[in-house]
This record gives C-alpha cells, structure tokens and sequence, in this order.
C-alpha cells in the first residue's frame, strides 16, 4: 500500500512540474500562466501541444514600418 502511494506522490509531482515548466512557456509567449497550467494538468498532452501551438503575443502599440 506505501508503495502505491509512493507511486501516486511521485506521479502528481511529475504532473505539477510540467505543467508549471508549460505555464512558464506560455507565460513567456505572452499568455496567462494560471490559466495554461490548469490547462496542462487537466488535459495531460493535448494540453501540452496546446501550449506549443500559441503564437507569440506582440504589443498593439508595435509600429509596424
């Protein structure tokens, strides 16, 4: 039974640590960290590849010449 709950401890702390590098990610491309790390822990690998497919977000002041 311990070991089972080792495996459990083991594998929602793997699931929390990539979807805090992923929020990280699309915090850096401009988006909402809360939002894609709940995202991430939810949907597993569609969340992931969601995270990968954001575009960059740009400045709307950004002159464009």
């Amino acid at each position: 039974m311990a070991l089972i709950l080792l495996a459990v401890a083991a594998t929602l702390t793997v699931y929390y640590l990539i979807a805090k590098k992923f929020a990280d990610i699309a915090a850096s491309k401009g988006y909402s960290e809360t939002k894609y790390f709940w995202i991430c822990i939810l949907l597993g690998i569609i969340g992931y590849l969601w995270v990968i497919a954001l575009p960059k977000i740009y400045p709307k002041s950004r002159n464009k010449q």
